[in-house]
C-alpha cells in the first residue's frame, strides 16, 4: 500500500493559535486525534497505516486553495520553495477550514512516518523512531489544548 495523500501545509499566517470549534468539529477532531494516538501506540504498523488512510479520507478538506505567492521571510526565491514542495510532494495552502487542514496534514505526516518506520532496521535507529513517536504524541496533546479538546494523556 502506497500513500496517496499529498501533504497540504497551511501557510504560516493561517495557522490557528486558539480556537473555539463548533461541536461537530470538536467531535470530529477529538475522534481523529484519539485514533491517531492509538495508531501511533499500536505495534501493528500496517494496521496503523490503514487506520490513518481512513482518517485522512474522513477529514477531507473541501475549501483549500493555493496562495498566489508564499512569503518565506528568508532569502529563498519563490521558485526555490516551489522546487522543494514539488520534490517532497508538499503544497502550501489556505483554507476556510484551517483546523481540519492542520489535522489532516498531521495525519499524512504520521502516515508517512509509519511507512518509513518499516524500512530495513539496519538503517533505522529504533530509539530515534520512539523519540519521533513521542514528539508526535506531544504535538497531538498541544493541538488538543489549543482547540480545547479532551484527549486521554499517555
Amino acid at each position: 500500500m502506497q500513500h496517496t495523500s499529498q501533504l497540504s501545509l497551511l501557510v504560516p499566517w493561517e495557522l490557528p493559535i486558539d480556537g473555539e470549534l463548533s461541536s461537530s468539529y470538536q467531535i470530529k477532531l477529538t475522534k481523529a486525534l484519539a485514533e491517531l494516538l492509538q495508531a501511533l501506540a499500536d505495534s501493528d504498523v500496517q494496521q496503523s497505516i490503514v487506520t490513518l488512510e481512513k482518517l485522512i479520507a474522513d477529514l477531507e478538506v473541501y475549501e483549500v486553495f493555493t496562495p498566489e505567492e508564499i512569503s518565506t521571510n528568508t532569502t529563498l526565491k519563490y521558485w526555490e520553495v516551489e522546487d522543494f514542495d514539488t520534490y517532497f510532494d508538499v503544497r502550501h495552502v489556505q483554507s476556510h477550514e484551517p483546523e481540519i487542514c492542520l489535522i489532516q496534514g498531521l495525519l499524512v505526516t504520521c502516515q508517512r512516518f509509519l511507512y518509513l518506520s518499516q524500512l530495513d532496521s539496519t538503517f533505522i535507529d529504533i530509539n530515534q523512531l520512539e523519540l519521533q513517536r513521542d514528539g508526535f504524541k506531544s504535538y497531538i496533546q498541544l493541538i488538543a489544548r489549543v482547540f480545547h479538546l479532551n484527549l486521554p494523556y499517555e
